[in-house]
């Protein structure tokens, strides 16, 4: 076992290939709050926090099919995207994971953006993508290399403006490729 992957073995005490996302199944996700459609921003699922402007006609609404998020056609200046989002606890481990390789994947209909965080709101440079799975459901993943001197990270998933996507189910995970779900 080389430096790395140790690190990651103490660092989460489990295998790479473990979804680091909580409550990542959208199709049977856990909802104590029941709020299935988000009136502007706050926690909708258990662990995903998600936000949009008002009069944009952005929506972001939990449907048996899936999460749907769609950036709307009327327009503040400059536009901003609708997302859900969700922050990791776990804020002591990322600065010895420097270096690491870490693979987000979705099952995913319509053109969604993922960003990897350095907390609630700081973007990582080099660390967002533009995941296209067409209009029919289909896998597609994102690899990201995770800089020194992170603290705590977020994951992003936004919706450009007049794009929508529903994605059924998300994984992060260490490692340069995603496993089965």
């Amino acid at each position: 076992m080389n430096g790395l992957e140790s690190r990651i073995a103490q660092a989460f005490s489990s295998p790479i290939g473990k979804n680091l996302l909580l409550n990542s199944n959208f199709l049977n996700p856990v909802n104590q709050r029941e709020i299935t459609t988000l009136g502007n921003s706050g926690y909708m699922m258990d662990r995903w926090y998600g936000s949009f402007q008002i009069d944009t006609e952005s929506t972001v609404v939990l449907y048996p099919d899936g999460l749907s998020v769609t950036g709307g056609t009327a327009g503040l200046d400059p536009f901003v995207p609708p997302y859900v989002m969700q922050v990791f606890e776990k804020d002591n481990i990322w600065g010895a994971l420097a270096g690491a390789s870490i693979t987000f994947s979705a099952l995913v209909t319509g053109t969604m953006t993922v960003e990897l965080l350095d907390g609630w709101n700081t973007p990582i440079s080099g660390a967002s993508a533009t995941l296209t799975g067409g209009s029919s459901a289909t896998v597609r993943t994102a690899t990201f290399t995770l800089p020194s001197g992170l603290t705590r990270i977020g994951i992003k998933l936004s919706a450009a403006q007049s794009t929508s996507f529903t994605v059924q189910w998300v994984k992060l995970e260490l490692g340069e490729t995603n496993t089965q779900y």
